[in-house]
């Protein structure tokens, strides 16, 4: 599932635990992008499973006007 946001109107997405997520700014300004979890991240013992960004193919990231 692909959302696209924006627009200089904030957004708000929540991201159910487990579901593979990303983000990219497709825009030509910066972006400021809140990240808030329910659990402190432990780099010594991991609870998520961390995938290569182009795990979906190439074309993944594009974005067609539709």
């Amino acid at each position: 599932m692909r959302f696209v946001a924006g627009g200089s109107r904030a957004k708000a997405l929540s991201i159910p635990r487990g579901v593979a997520h990303g983000v990219r700014n497709i825009g030509q300004a910066p972006a400021t992008i809140f990240y808030l979890v329910s659990q402190q991240f432990s780099k010594d013992q991991p609870d998520e499973h961390r995938l290569p960004y182009d795990i979906l193919g190439p074309d993944f990231w594009e974005v067609s006007k539709g």
